[in-house]
């Protein structure tokens, strides 16, 4: 497997990416509905039709199969295939359908269908995944299962039901993985990586986070100097690599902590520390509570800070 693959199966494996779908938008040919910035990061996916995503970036052409990521405190329109008539913006537009939210801007029938959800920064434990996105992805895939899921979504919005916000949101959550793994190897935009040096520093410390990681292995494994790997690292990622080991290590250990019975002083030598005591403060101060009471908060369903 290549390191750029390796990667991102790393990341789709140990971040738990939370995809919490919110609506659908439905345009007109001759429609554009202008959406204000976001706080969060904002995921469509195209499930019938044709159009085009405008942003300061450019103008990108949209059909079904299509998923974008759009970054936080981007203003984009989304338009059908013209030429626009009709301007109207998002929120005087929305109405209510069961649990979700229907953003419509059409006359007749909609030529474009989106189905719209945010991704959950929180589920990640820290780690940058899209956090640091400037520009929007926009990917597409030929993998046949991509049809099957996005019909089935498709049919869930235009059917809601008991559960259908979950329901859609896992869908989605399917539908990101399909995509992002089937993006050819130079295409290293995904995960705000620079290429695949960094690649295989990530991939070591995804892989074992446990590991005796150190500024000069880690950029040993990228082939770059010690100076330059902590450059690049953090360009990329907006941490510092010994800050991102420690935040992999930590959100290793929490996914143990909810998945596992494991006594907690395993689980802290297991990511790499020495003293369960040192473990337990790295802990509190990252999830603001012990290692022992959010592995019950988690076991009862309870909501913890992030």
């Amino acid at each position: 497997m290549d390191n750029h693959q390796q990667v991102i199966d790393r990341f789709l494996q140990t971040v738990e990416v939370g995809v919490e779908a919110f609506g659908t938008c439905e345009i007109g040919a001759d429609f554009s509905l202008r959406c204000a910035p976001s706080e969060g990061v904002i995921v469509h996916f195209v499930l019938a039709g044709e159009g085009f995503l405008e942003c300061a970036h450019g103008r990108f052409p949209l059909s079904a199969g299509t998923v974008v990521i759009v970054p936080k405190k981007l203003a984009k329109s989304l338009s059908g295939t013209g030429p626009i008539v009709h301007i109207s913006d998002a929120e005087p537009n929305c109405v209510a359908s069961g649990e979700l939210l229907r953003f419509c801007a059409f006359s007749g029938e909609p030529d474009l269908i989106l189905g719209c959800a945010q991704l959950d920064s929180s589920s990640s434990g820290g780690l940058p995944l899209f956090e640091r996105l400037t520009r929007p992805i926009i990917e597409k895939s030929n993998d046949p299962l991509l049809g099957i899921l996005l019909s089935m979504m498709l049919d869930e919005f235009r059917t809601p039901r008991l559960g259908s916000r979950a329901f859609i949101s896992a869908l989605m959550k399917q539908v990101l993985i399909v995509v992002l793994r089937s993006q050819p190897n130079d295409d290293s935009s995904i995960l705000l990586m620079s290429g695949t040096r960094l690649a295989r520093s990530v991939a070591a410390i995804l892989d074992q986070p446990g590991a005796k990681h150190t500024v000069d292995s880690l950029a040993a494994l990228a082939g770059m100097s010690r100076s330059r790997f902590c450059d690049h690292f953090t360009a990329a990622y907006g941490t510092t690599p010994k800050a991102f080991v420690q935040t992999a290590r930590l959100a290793s250990a929490a996914r143990m902590l909810k998945r596992s019975e494991l006594p907690v002083k395993a689980i802290a030598a297991s990511v790499g520390y020495a003293s369960r005591s040192h473990f337990s403060r790295a802990f509190q101060e990252k999830f603001g509570t012990d290692p022992s009471a959010y592995r019950s908060a988690q076991a009862s369903g309870e909501l913890l800070p992030q």
